[in-house]
């Protein structure tokens, strides 16, 4: 099973922005299907049905809160939702996903071995994954605490600390990374005190709050590291 869920008063910030290695992913291949595990408010499949990529699409997502289930719902673009564990993702058949995309999650995750496990069954052969996480190095602190160590955010069960902490069990489960990268994480000043707050639907739409939102920070010692790759 999957950690509890996150506090889903809190809403995640929609932009049409993707990252870069999404949008490759998206165009270097045909697909038909696709799935964000671990889609929290559809945030990502809002910026993909924003840019055109999820027309004639079959997209599927799991999360599991329900209230973040149901806003992606409301989002339109004929996203299947369902509530459900990524470790555990018994909604989706083996070998049906073309595309799997996976953010900020698996360091929530109580086995983030089982949850490669599913990641591996769902995927079509040569299907394609983008999945990022929190790299931290050894100097790292941020001051939230989990089970006794400093983390970047409360509900983290792990922070990576060296690439083979994640890429062996891509390759124990024959997922192949095509490509990594690591960039400094940022954090928005004003997220962090929208979310402090409890800010809701008004400030999420503030044309203003959006422009202020682009200022971030970079938090000493963590990274966000992407990677995308192909099940053999």
């Amino acid at each position: 099973m999957s950690a509890a869920k996150d506090n889903a008063r809190h809403m995640h910030f929609y932009s049409d922005e993707i990252p870069d290695m999404v949008a490759r992913c998206a165009s270097a291949r045909p697909w038909q299907t696709l799935l964000d595990a671990g889609c929290g408010d559809g945030c990502l499949l809002y910026g993909l049905g924003k840019q055109d990529l999820l027309r004639d699409k079959d997209v599927f997502a799991i999360d599991l809160s329900p209230t973040r289930v149901e806003r992606v719902r409301q989002l339109g673009f004929g996203v299947q939702s369902h509530v459900g564990d990524v470790c555990d993702m018994r909604e989706i058949g083996d070998g049906t996903i073309d595309l799997l995309v996976s953010t900020q999650v698996i360091e929530h995750v109580l086995d983030d071995e089982q949850m490669v496990r599913e990641m591996s069954r769902v995927l079509s052969p040569g299907g394609t994954f983008y999945l990022n996480t929190v790299f931290k190095k050894w100097y790292a602190w941020y001051y939230y605490r989990c089970n006794g160590k400093w983390v970047i955010q409360p509900s983290h069960l792990r922070e990576y600390t060296h690439d083979s902490q994640l890429l062996d069990l891509f390759s124990r489960y024959g997922l192949e990374v095509t490509e990594s990268r690591k960039v400094p994480a940022r954090y928005s000043i004003l997220d962090f005190i929208l979310h402090r707050t409890g800010a809701s639907g008004w400030a999420y739409e503030n044309r203003v709050l959006a422009l202020l939102r682009r200022i971030k920070i970079p938090i000493f010692g963590y990274y966000n590291w992407e990677m995308t790759g192909i099940r053999r």
